[in-house]
């Protein structure tokens, strides 16, 4: 078990690199859940609140923090303080924090009550959002009586997407376009799952619906909390970027090679 104490010159701090940003995620259900909901985004190193005030999509789709967002970090991202860590052994987190290897070393903690009026900003905001309901509309589309595929037929039939834009978002193949057109009866494996939510840009919510009506669930493993992470630490950037993440932990890259 980690034992954690604040250090004497404690500064408070926005930037979060990746490897941080994971140990964070994975160790603080608090933080865990203000992301998964989509509260807060991972965005070029930094938590920022979900609005178009402080972040926006690139020509290329990727996802950058506004010029308002860069001048009032303050205020619209989440802050971290460096606590000093005698232990990195964790049970449900082998080898994650294995550059610092030492017996102390310092790493990126979260607290709610440094972050109560960021985090009150994000909610407000996202009550006023008409988006908000939109990104909604998949997880609406579940009922009882689908399975996970056709849920996920459902939702590129309603995005429109085609056979070859699925694979290149998703880097599965055409058998999974397929399976999800015509709601197969058997049912997606996880990676699969994960890979099609990565793609999309699904939120949790409706990844976790999919992986309800599939027979799966996301357990307390590393591997299931970097999928996780993939999901909601990665909106908007690429699979690319995120099989780079997996790949560094020692997990499989997502797409066509693995097990339907």
């Amino acid at each position: 078990m980690a034992i954690y104490r604040y250090a004497p010159t404690s500064h408070e701090h926005f930037r979060i690199e990746e490897e941080d940003a994971f140990f964070a995620y994975s160790t603080n259900a608090t933080l865990r859940e203000l992301v998964d909901s989509r509260l807060f985004v991972y965005v070029q190193k930094h938590f920022v609140i979900n609005d178009s005030t402080y972040i926006a999509r690139t020509v290329d789709g990727r996802m950058e923090l506004t010029t308002e967002a860069l001048e009032n970090l303050a205020d619209c991202s989440l802050s971290f303080y460096w606590v000093e860590v005698s232990n990195l052994e964790q049970p449900h987190l082998p080898g994650v924090l294995m550059h610092r290897a030492n017996a102390a070393q310092h790493v990126s903690v979260f607290t709610v009550q440094e972050n109560e009026d960021t985090i009150n900003l994000s909610e407000e905001l996202r009550k006023k959002r008409k988006e908000f309901e939109q990104q909604n509309t998949a997880y609406r589309l579940s009922t009882p009586q689908k399975n996970g595929w056709q849920l996920m037929g459902e939702i590129l039939e309603q995005r429109k997407i085609n056979k070859s834009h699925f694979c290149d978002l998703t880097g599965l193949d055409e058998i999974v376009y397929r399976r999800a057109i015509s709601g197969a009866e058997t049912r997606p494996s996880i990676e699969t799952i994960v890979a099609f939510a990565c793609g999309l840009d699904l939120d949790m919510a409706t990844t976790q619906k999919i992986m309800q009506l599939s027979s799966h669930a996301f357990d307390e493993s590393t591997k299931h909390r970097a999928y996780m992470f993939c999901i909601t630490g990665f909106y908007g950037r690429p699979l690319k970027e995120r099989n780079d993440f997996l790949e560094s932990y020692g997990f499989e890259p997502l797409g066509s090679k693995q097990r339907l």
